[in-house]
């Protein structure tokens, strides 16, 4: 990295601010007290400088000029040194001998009167000539004989007015100031965020509001100060500036003394690092809240003891200890693989928290879920005490567990109106040393959710606990025509349709079949895919819920199954989905035996059909073309057939290998979950399929319109956020892309955010159409569309794929404006967090029409090793392999490697690296000797060092194109078959005209295969051999 950039930034962030003059609304009363021996408090939004003098007076102002009648009072306040934004300071003993918490008081006393009261806040000349009103605040409101509301001031801005003649008044709304400082200042002014007292007694220590026991210790937040990403430098304590640096690999050393994280900032904690933390105040906070101390309506109560309490992201490579104190978070805490967490007490969770699978989480207390909280634990995590989910919103998923380990103590507590149906079904809750309660209805106990959480399935809906298949025509790499013998699950439960049947029901792979680009599986009415019996796809009527979904092309007239576990026994047909014949063009199902046909035309054209399925038997079964209803509240049956394969394309018949009811049309996707999609993710799939495959959706329906031709055609990894009309959303999106989002601050109904990219290479970086500070961008650009507005979200990318790029050189791009592309920095480049191949940005407010992409601020860092493209392509009995690279850095040499499996490698050839160049390269070589068939190829890079890294795998069919010989041609009894290699007799058909399979014997002679047909008639007959992925024909004519 360049020492320069490094200062440039240390400069920007760690500089102290410089005070200015304060205005209204910038210092705000936040306390009044007119008990006992009076007193108040304010907050100041920004850095007052030492020796700053604020005056308060309680005389009636006039409009021009306070009213000396002799029985007010008036006073300053003098910094004795500079004071940070966010400080509140409180005065006390205002009516006899002043003090401040904070600074010194002269030059008089104030008694607050418990009726008709207004105390003014300015700078002036004198405690009687202000020059800057700052605020105001009155008991019973502002008048004539009260005191007037100056005119720079307003009651929605920077005044308080009370009603009542309020005794005791203290401000009790958010101290959190995440938006502007104008903004907070009006929320202060809101009357409904005061808590008031007015009796004959003491008000001021006789139950809330006391003051100044009740007054806020502090206000926090990104308006006083812009969030910062500190990274782990040592192992240490949390408030030591020695633990902390501001880049992601430690260069630019440690930050300076007195700066560490606070409340609101990002922390990274890097591997082999620890970062202890063991006092509430360690984050710059003047003091710990507690949920209880929280103004939220669905937060508490549940803890009043003060935490620990970190609004800014904490992600964890090495290890956070949390030492004698609580802690409660409320940004995106992610546990990385590897990572560990020690918990001393309590955690609280009222945000987004995320554990992965391999690493450690232990507390030895309670861990409470709150707010609309998402948690997400993918590994065996310990609490030594309770699991207490608080109100209905908070949700606890994953595929791990919680063990609660007390001896006799622990439970599992729901209060507020939670319940079990919080957690998922996939999580389970355990207690190994026995005598918990609280389980459903013992340990151990799984949550009764069927929601469907989860962020990585299609369009970001699901991941593979509620995700059980997803199948992609274009995740395969077959030849046009090929034959398709196996076709992969994308959900990560491992699942593979597979062709189990003769040579002649194998589907044939058809490249740039829809969307001009993307392929699809085309199935002729004779063909089909075995998935098996797993226990996945195993869903019972009336039992289990679940949804399918699929992509499909069907010619008008035509009919078949997409996908069923069913036989020709109506009574066995758990489910099957399918175009009816006897419902001509309308998409129609069984589900448990009972028949339902669609309303609408759904052939002719490329269509997404949808169905859900609850145990409800009478209105259970619901049926959605392009996501518009087509059929509701329909029946389910109770047949089952739970021993029967999972065919795609077709159904069995009342045997173990016969089908029946065969599809004639194209498959492009296929996806089941173990759950019923609500609304909102109805319409993200919907719109995530839509997209990728050209289909025109109503208007109602289309929240992805970046799709369009007109916006650019950004039709790629689509995936989206949002909330429907009836108040279901979904909160958290990837899908198979890179980037993912979550956490919207303000989504309501009917808001969504989806977001695609336009195609262009991954592995591709450019200089161009950049400006300072950046120095380089990603080639691929992303497109948002905003329906609504959801407010502020969190942004992540995965970089695994991107090389080694510095993480605090990263910024979030967007153009805004479309005028200049990212030339003109429109929207300030935003700095995020790396941790691991993850980059995090937060509180970012997209736009709709907004395009987005990854920038450098520093290329001697790069982005990718720029592999541009790697191909294979056969040629004859070759291979051509070839790649680009758009620059390399310390690059010695490719190895081209192959594999019949993907498994075993062998090396091709090793082909000189160009060192380092920030020019293209291109490189080809012919492989001689290719397997036949089908096979796999993949790049090696090493650098000098002999660091090494592998491209993404290409697969490519060679078809030998010696030719089939047959002799005699035309033949009378039998015909002799030459061909470069020795099939098996299944390998080999014959057809007649008509498509009619025509039996025949077969055996070697020499070279030769002999093919003895039985008594057939004279005509044309066709010869199908199948070589592995490649079905070879030829014609004969049998004569007399």
């Amino acid at each position: 990295m360049r020492p320069y950039k490094t200062l440039v930034l240390l400069v920007v962030l760690l500089a102290p601010i410089v005070a200015t003059a304060q205005t209204a609304g910038q210092v705000m009363f936040v306390g009044y007290n007119a008990d006992g021996t009076d007193g108040f408090s304010f907050v100041t939004f920004v850095d007052i400088a030492s020796g700053t003098n604020i005056r308060f007076n309680d005389n009636e102002w006039n409009g021009t000029a306070f009213d000396a009648d002799g029985t007010d009072g008036s006073m300053t306040w003098t910094t004795a040194a500079s004071i940070p934004a966010g400080t509140v300071i409180t005065i006390n003993n205002s009516r006899t001998t002043p003090s401040a918490s904070t600074g010194t008081v002269s030059g008089g006393t104030i008694d607050l009167d418990a009726a008709n009261e207004v105390l003014y806040m300015f700078l002036g000349t004198s405690v009687s000539a202000p020059t800057t009103f700052l605020s105001a605040i009155a008991n019973n409101g502002f008048s004539a004989a009260n005191g007037q509301l100056p005119g720079t001031l307003s009651t929605t801005a920077s005044a308080i007015s009370i009603s009542g003649n309020e005794d005791v008044m203290v401000y009790t709304g958010s101290t959190n100031c995440n938006s502007t400082v104008a903004a907070c200042a009006a929320a202060v002014t809101a009357a409904a965020s005061w808590t008031t007292q007015d009796t004959s007694a003491d008000d001021s220590n006789n139950g809330a509001p006391d003051f100044p026991t009740n007054v806020p210790c502090d206000f926090f937040g990104t308006a006083m100060y812009p969030a910062v990403t500190y990274y782990s430098f040592a192992t240490g304590a949390w408030n030591a500036n020695t633990s902390w640096s501001l880049s992601a690999d430690g260069s630019s050393g440690a930050v300076a003394a007195g700066v560490w994280p606070r409340r609101s900032d990002n922390v990274v904690i890097r591997s082999g690092h620890t970062i202890t933390i063991d006092d509430v105040t360690d984050n710059k906070s003047a003091c710990g809240l507690s949920p209880d101390g929280l103004p939220r309506t669905d937060v508490g109560p549940v803890a009043s003891l003060p935490m620990f309490y970190q609004t800014g992201n904490i992600l964890v490579q090495g290890t956070l200890t949390v030492s004698g104190v609580e802690i409660m978070v409320e940004g995106y805490t992610r546990l990385i693989a590897g990572s560990t967490c020690n918990l001393g007490s309590t955690l609280v969770n009222l945000g987004y928290l995320e554990v992965d699978a391999a690493a450690v989480m232990s507390g030895l207390d309670d861990m409470i879920l709150s707010g609309a909280s998402v948690t997400i634990i993918n590994t065996s995590s310990t609490l030594a005490d309770d699991l207490i989910i608080d109100y209905s919103t908070a949700t606890l998923c994953g595929s791990g567990t919680t063990a609660l380990t007390t001896n006799g103590g622990s439970r599992i507590s729901y209060v507020n109106g939670a319940g079990v149906s919080q957690i998922c079904t996939s999580f389970q809750v355990t207690c190994p040393n026995g005598g918990c309660t609280g389980g459903n209805p013992s340990f151990p106990t799984n949550g009764t959710g069927t929601f469907i959480s989860g962020y990585t399935g299609p369009g970001g809906v699901g991941f593979s606990g509620n995700n059980k298949l997803w199948l992609k025509a274009n995740d395969l790499s077959l030849a046009n025509n090929a034959a398709v013998t196996s076709w992969a699950d994308a959900s990560g439960n491992s699942l593979t349709a597979t062709a189990t049947g003769a040579t002649t029901t194998r589907p044939t792979f058809n490249t740039n079949s829809v969307n001009t680009t993307l392929p699809s599986i085309s199935f002729d009415g004779g063909d089909f895919l075995n998935l098996g019996t797993p226990n996945a796809l195993n869903f019972i009527p009336r039992t289990n819920n679940w949804s399918f979904l699929c992509a499909f092309n069907v010619n008008t007239g035509s009919s078949g199954t997409f996908l069923s576990k069913a036989t020709s026994d109506d009574n066995n047909k758990q489910y099957q989905y399918t175009i009816d014949s006897s419902t001509p063009n309308r998409y129609t199902a069984f589900i448990g035996g009972d028949f339902h046909t669609g309303a609408a035309t759904a052939t002719g054209a490329w269509t997404v059909g949808m169905s859900t399925t609850s145990t409800n038997a009478t209105t259970g079964f619901n049926t959605y073309l392009n996501g518009t209803a087509d059929l509701t509240g329909q029946t389910v049956g109770d047949g089952s057939t739970t021993g029967t394969d999972v065919l795609i394309g077709a159904r069995r018949n009342n045997s173990t290998t016969d089908f029946g009811f065969p599809l004639t049309g194209r498959i492009a996707e296929i996806a089941m979950y173990n759950g019923v999609l609500n609304t909102a993710q109805r319409m993200i799939v919907t719109n995530y399929l839509a997209a990728k495959y050209g289909i025109t959706l109503v208007t109602a329906n289309d929240v992805y319109t970046m799709d369009n031709s007109s916006n650019g055609n950004f039709d790629f990894d689509v995936a989206g956020i949002g909330q429907a009309t009836d108040a279901s959303n979904h909160r958290d999106a990837r899908g198979s892309g890179i980037v993912r989002m979550w956490n919207a601050s303000g989504m309501g109904d009917g808001e969504y955010l989806m977001w695609g990219h336009d195609g262009t290479i991954l592995y591709s970086s450019t200089t161009a159409g950049v400006s300072a500070p950046i120095e380089e961008r990603l080639s691929r650009t992303w497109r948002i569309s905003e329906t609504g507005d959801v407010g502020t979200v969190s942004v992540s990318f995965d970089i695994s794929l991107l090389g080694t790029p510095l993480g605090s050189n990263l910024r979030l791009l967007i153009d805004r404006n479309g005028t200049n592309g990212f030339s003109d920095n429109d929207v300030t480049p935003i700095a995020g967090s790396t941790v691991g191949t993850t980059v995090v940005f937060s509180n970012v407010d997209f736009q709709n029409g907004d395009r987005f992409t990854l920038g450098n601020t520093d290329v001697d860092d790069p982005l990718p090793v720029e592999l541009v493209r790697f191909r294979a392509v056969a040629e004859e009995n070759t291979v051509r392999l070839s790649w680009s690279t758009a620059s390399e850095t310390n690059n010695d040499f490719f190895t081209v490697e192959r594999s019949r499996n993907a498994q075993e490698w062998e090396s091709v050839r090793r082909v000189p690296g160009a060192g380092t160049t920030k020019l293209m390269n291109h490189y080809e070589i012919v492989d001689d000797g290719p397997y036949r068939g089908a096979s796999y190829y993949r790049l090696k890079q090493t650098d000098f060092d002999l660091q090494s890294k592998y491209s993404e795998l290409v697969r490519v069919v060679v078809d030998h194109e010696t030719p089939i010989t047959l002799h005699p041609n035309p033949f009378r009894d039998h015909v002799r078959l030459l061909i470069d290699f020795e099939p098996e007799q299944s390998e080999v058909k014959l057809y007649n005209s008509n498509g009619v399979e025509v039996p025949f014997s077969m055996k070697k002679e020499g070279a030769d295969l002999v093919i003895t047909p039985g008594n057939i008639p004279q005509g044309l007959y066709i010869l199908k051999v199948l070589d592995r992925f490649v079905i070879r024909t030829a014609k004969l004519i049998k004569t007399d």
